[in-house]
């Protein structure tokens, strides 16, 4: 039972923070949930609503109040988190509470955002010349912390990141394509990002309750008013992809595509041919390429690079539109990604990885 109320304690505070951000009440983010949350999850989320303001008046009132404002936006979720669960337990003081807490922020600081701020930062020095994300990663996690490493933005650096995909809860996506819920997205990812306008916005998934038709058109007005320069498109088929350039001029498409599984082929085909760009998510499998006894692994041991090195080089020589987006943390993971480039094989190695 502890487990599932952490878990109805998370979604509640995630539905929370949502709200906060786009400046309306936590019942109007409820309402418009596509699942109406079970009775125990909206008991969750009314007790949160309910000691809203007592976490902040602890937090503000407390000597420790002004470093609060100055941690990254993950370390404050946290903060949050850590309060909430302490504050059941009654034989804990309230200054104790809130100095367990900070400590327990301040650990996540060093191991975890301080880790992503550092990967952006190398990759920045690497040449990457491209950063692609979305409001839904933490949720708007990401976008705050790329901000806070890279701003003010070096010349010919690309900011991509993507909207119309919520998360709730850990592994709970919904897709939301309404023109007023986009509209709200972009602007906000232009305030976390500090950005007049977005390089690359991309619509994050289609949404089966709204005509792809509108969704698009909402964001090339927006595109239109000079808040974003290119639009790109995220999980589309051909057909979609077709729809969607009727309304406005996409120049990209994000799907998941890596050596194994090559589901949008044809998809790549129609931007090769038109020569749209193509960024693969999910670039080695979610990792599982990169474990031993794969068809990858004997000639990446015969080159003496990694598994995930070689699925990035065989993307890079799939396609001369491919631009994969690997995932790190970690800058050692970071400059072995960056390896990945410079890995060239002959025609016949390449062709005998074929299955």
């Amino acid at each position: 039972m502890l487990g599932s109320r952490r878990e109805a304690r998370e979604r509640a505070l995630s539905l929370l923070y949502e709200a906060d951000a786009k400046g309306i009440a936590p019942a109007a983010v409820l309402a418009e949930l596509p699942v109406a949350p079970d009775r125990f999850a909206a008991e969750e989320v009314a007790g949160v609503g309910d000691c809203q303001d007592r976490l902040d008046a602890l937090i503000t009132g407390h000597a420790v109040g002004w470093a609060v404002d100055r941690m990254p936006v993950v370390d404050r979720t946290l903060l949050r988190m850590a309060i909430w669960e302490l504050l059941e337990r009654p034989d804990i003081p309230t200054g104790a509470i809130i100095s367990e807490a900070v400590e327990l922020a301040k650990t996540y600081s060093t191991e975890e955002s301080g880790r992503f701020v550092n990967g952006v930062l190398g990759s920045v020095e690497l040449g990457v010349d491209l950063i692609d994300t979305a409001d839904s990663y933490g949720p708007f996690v990401s976008e705050d912390l790329i901000a806070e490493a890279l701003y003010p933005y070096p010349d010919g650096l690309v900011i991509a990141t993507k909207g119309g995909l919520t998360r709730t809860g850990p592994e709970e996506w919904h897709p939301v394509g309404r023109p007023e819920y986009l509209t709200q997205c972009v602007e906000m990812s232009l305030r976390r990002l500090r950005l007049d306008c977005i390089d690359l916005y991309q619509f994050h998934e289609i949404d089966a309750q709204v005509p792809l038709e509108e969704s698009i058109g909402t964001l090339a007005v927006l595109q239109a008013q000079g808040k974003i320069r290119h639009l790109g498109v995220s999980n589309f088929n051909v057909d979609d992809l077709a729809r969607a350039r009727r309304v406005a001029r996409v120049v990209s498409v994000q799907n998941r595509y890596n050596f194994v599984d090559r589901r949008s082929d044809d998809v790549l085909a129609v931007c090769e041919a038109d020569g749209l760009g193509f960024l693969p998510w999910a670039p080695v499998d979610d990792g599982r390429l990169s474990r031993p006894g794969g068809r990858l692994d004997a000639a990446a041991r015969r080159h003496g690079v990694t598994v995930s090195q070689l699925s990035l080089a065989w993307l890079l020589h799939r396609s001369p539109v491919m631009l994969p987006i690997p995932g790190t943390s970690r800058v050692d993971h970071l400059e072995e990604n960056m390896a990945a480039a410079g890995l060239a094989l002959t025609a016949d190695e390449w062709t005998a990885l074929e299955p």
